[in-house]
Formats: structure tokens, sequence, C-alpha cells
């Protein structure tokens, strides 16, 4: 799966890293795998419309995809196998675009009918538990609507004949307005705080270990663990930090966190110069890193 332009070095760390972590074999049962992957899209995964110019007229379709660093391709080797669909591809920045940007993989899966079979049934059972839930039911009413329009007559001339399918103009604008839903749905909104703290709960008993698998591919995507360290009575202290950052409009999510670890602090950037407000959980306590946070990962195992 690795890509010819990666240096041998990287090709063979990248090797016995997805070789030894045996993704495939350490999470099977009760659905163990399907949270982690569900938390891993909640974190990093896009549901996204498309409507491009093709010719005189557009092509609209619905596409899948986890993007992650090239290190990282075992999680979407093991995304893969859990959708039993998709491809993986290597992406290579460019330097003069994207300066120190790191090489990535891509998990994706354009076609429609493997969209519809697969991917609905998969988060119609596991449920998204961020605002990413919201792009999803967009994106599943535009992918209904390609995959109706597959089983109309085609048109088109020459070598296109029987390709293209027909669209009613109908069809077009209930697409293209999706379209726009689902740009306009992951715009900066300030949240209701009031509303949001009526309404955080506690994890159910039920919920509990379902939830864990879900943070475990959560902290994949999202999650750092950090040392630093900080003056103290003049002498250097070094620390241990887990955190989680969000944009604020996240904040319901870090509360659920914040309460199934039962631990840590939410910080919020209401007010900042560059980009949104934001939200970060953080755990410093040096017991409860190591009563709570790493007893927690030890049993739901980051990929």
């Amino acid at each position: 799966m690795t890509s010819p332009s990666l240096s041998p070095e990287t090709k063979l760390i990248l090797d016995k890293r997805t070789k030894d972590l045996g993704f495939a074999t350490e999470i099977t049962g009760k659905n163990y795998a399907e949270n982690w992957a569900v938390g891993l899209t909640d974190g990093e995964g896009c549901f996204h419309l498309s409507k491009n110019k093709n010719g005189n007229d557009f092509q609209r379709s619905a596409h899948f995809s986890i993007r992650l660093r090239a290190d990282d391709i075992g999680a979407l080797s093991l995304v893969r196998d859990i959708m039993g669909c998709g491809k993986i591809k290597f992406s290579k920045p460019s330097i003069a675009s994207s300066p120190g940007t790191n090489p990535s993989f891509t998990f994706s899966i354009c076609d429609q009918k493997e969209l519809l079979e697969r991917i609905v049934p998969f988060f119609d059972k596991y449920s998204l538990r961020t605002k990413k839930l919201r792009d999803y039911k967009v994106w599943k009413k535009g992918l209904e609507i390609t995959n109706s329009i597959m089983s109309r007559p085609r048109i088109g001339r020459g070598r296109a004949a029987g390709y293209f399918p027909k669209w009613k103009e109908s069809d077009q604008k209930e697409f293209d307005a999706l379209v726009e839903d689902l740009k306009l749905g992951r715009k900066y909104y300030p949240p209701n705080w009031n509303l949001i703290k009526e309404n955080i709960n506690s994890v159910s008993e039920i919920d509990k270990e379902s939830f864990g698998h879900w943070l475990s591919g959560f902290t994949d995507g999202e999650g750092c663990f950090c040392i630093g360290h900080r003056i103290d009575d003049g002498s250097w202290v070094v620390t241990n930090l887990f955190q989680i950052g969000l944009r604020f409009d996240d904040v319901e999510i870090l509360e659920k966190i914040k309460s199934y670890l039962n631990c840590g602090k939410i910080r919020y950037r209401k007010e900042q110069k560059i980009g949104n407000p934001s939200c970060t959980f953080s755990v410093i306590n040096t017991k409860d890193l190591s009563d709570k946070v790493i007893p927690f990962f030890s049993s739901y195992k980051l990929r």
C-alpha cells in the first residue's frame, strides 16, 4: 500500500509499524472495531457532496474519506477492513504550496453503490457523536439522490454514450441545495451555552463500553499526549499532559469526555484574533493521569 515515491527508509518504518501493531486481531468482538472507527470518523472523517464542471454540464456525486499522516496508514488499513470497501491513496504535499506539511494517506470511497450499501448501513447502526452527525444526515440525502438517478436511462454521444445519468432539473436543484447546506453547516456558529449545560448527561452504564472504544478512535484523530516543562520556585518541573482541542461549538462532546473519564478541565477561548473560538479538554494532574487516563488507554488501546 505504500507509495514508490516514499524513501526506502520511510517504507521500512511504515511496513514494520503496520505489521507490529496487528490491527485486525487486536480489536475484535462486541463491535469494538466499529465503535473505534466511528470515533476516528468523528475526529478526521469527511462526508462530501461534489458538483464539478464536466463540459457543458455538472457531475454530481457523494464521497466519504478519512485522511491521516502517512505513518498512520495502519489505522486506515483497519478502517478499510471494517468497512469492507474503499481505497487508500498516498498524497505527497507540494513543498511550494504547502511547506512543512507531512505526507499523508487518504482512505476514500467514491462508488455510489458501495456508499449506499455499506457506509450508510454502518453509520445508521453505529451513530456518530459529534456535530459531524449533521453532516452525515445531509450527505445521506445527497447520496440517495445520486443512487436513485443511477437506475435511470443514461445519455451521451460517441464514447460517452450511456455514461451520464439523466438528471432532472428538480434533482439538480435539490442536490445543489444540499451541497450548500453541507457547507453552511460547517461554518462556526456560537453555541447556546445554557442549552448545552442543560443537555450534558453522563454516559449511561449501557453505553460505557462502546463510548470507551469510540473515545479511543476519537483520540487517535484529535488527541495529544505532551511532555512539557515549567519553572516552579526557580526550578524546572517536567509535566505530562493529555488533551483534546476542538472548536467551541463542539464543547458538548468534551463535556461528555470529561464526565466519562471523571477528571480534567475544559478551557475556553471564546475570543481569538485568528481562527474560531476553541475549547480544550486537558488532564495535567499526575494522579489523574496515572490512576485514570493511563488505565483507560491500557484497556481501550490506541491504534
